[in-house]
């Protein structure tokens, strides 16, 4: 006894008939990405809008979201990955244990060092 199946049917089963359009898949996205920062790059210095575009775009499709601030004490860009479903935040760079340290060595170099040369 053979049996043939020539497609599945139901819930989260993509179709991949004309009349529907495939989403790309992660992968594709990344190297679509990968392809274009590596033309733009060729062409012209990056452009932060554009950058933070193609972050966002990437970033959407993880079900996540970057926010940059600036450490103004430490004149240091921070990124945090938040969750958007709970917005909380998964992971910071640089974390604020290494702010903190920073923070500490650069206070005890100005007691020791006065001047700058």
């Amino acid at each position: 006894m053979s049996m043939e199946i020539s497609g599945i049917v139901g819930p989260g089963a993509v179709n991949n008939t004309s009349d529907h359009q495939r989403l790309p898949t992660l992968t594709e996205q990344r190297a679509a990405f990968a392809e274009r920062q590596k033309r733009t790059l060729q062409t012209q210095p990056p452009d932060i809008e554009a950058v933070v575009s193609e972050l966002r775009l990437v970033t959407s499709a993880l079900n996540r979201r970057l926010k940059f601030s600036v450490n103004q004490e430490l004149d240091q860009v921070v990124v945090k990955v938040i969750d958007n479903r709970t917005d909380k935040v998964i992971k910071e760079l640089p974390p604020e244990g290494i702010r903190r340290l920073h923070a500490r060595i650069q206070e005890a170099l100005g007691l020791l060092i006065d001047e700058v040369i």
